[in-house]
């Protein structure tokens, strides 16, 4: 909610437009049934059935799931069981997604991820491009590299055949910006990817 322009709304902050308006509708919907006993009945949804949904992933809860919430969804909509939690050795395990890995890694959390799918790049993408700001000193310009998945815990990046050094999951370094095209090679022991990117 706010500008269509995305302009600032002058005087409101950003969540308190929408909290003023949910709080209007409840205060009207109070004063309209003001028995505390009274309640309002909502129709069930026809199209719509409820369904155990696991609260962390969105998908079909399973027994291992350890929070779940109840959705409604539409009927006949097929939904993915739950493919996070598993118990293992009888304590469980959380098997997040690559694409969270580099989110996760990046922030303090205690989380134990258990690295699956294909090495490759989360960050740049192949054939991103990039500025070189003239106005900022040279040694101050790094682009931030962020690798998941693989079977390893040791990866190498190479830029331009040059290593950047090895490092241990998660896998990120920091490169150099400068200018042109550069190749980036990502390497372990079994598994490598490549990208291609530019700085102009």
């Amino acid at each position: 909610m706010g500008n269509v322009t995305g302009e600032t709304v002058i005087g409101e902050t950003g969540s308190s437009i929408p909290a003023g308006i949910v709080r209007k509708i409840l205060d009207t919907l109070e004063s309209e049934n003001p028995a505390p006993s009274s309640e309002i009945k909502f129709e069930k949804p026809e199209l719509y059935r409820k369904q155990k949904i696991c609260a962390l992933s969105g998908k079909i809860a399973t027994k291992d799931c350890p929070a779940t919430t109840e959705e409604f969804i539409l009927k006949g909509q097929k939904l993915e069981s739950c493919d996070w939690h598993k118990i293992k050795n009888g304590q469980l395990e959380v098997n997040y997604p690559d694409e969270y890995q580099r989110w996760i890694g990046s922030k303090n959390i205690n989380a134990a991820l258990n690295y699956q799918g294909k090495l490759r790049f989360a960050y740049p993408q192949d054939r991103s491009v990039f500025l070189f700001d003239t106005n900022m000193p040279k040694q101050k310009q790094q682009l931030r590299i962020d690798v998941t998945g693989g079977s390893e815990d040791e990866a190498t990046l190479y830029v331009d055949s040059q290593s950047l050094g090895t490092s241990h999951r998660p896998f990120s370094w920091y490169m150099p910006v400068e200018p042109g095209t550069h190749t980036l090679v990502v390497q372990t022991k079994t598994e490598s990817d490549r990208i291609t990117i530019e700085v102009r």
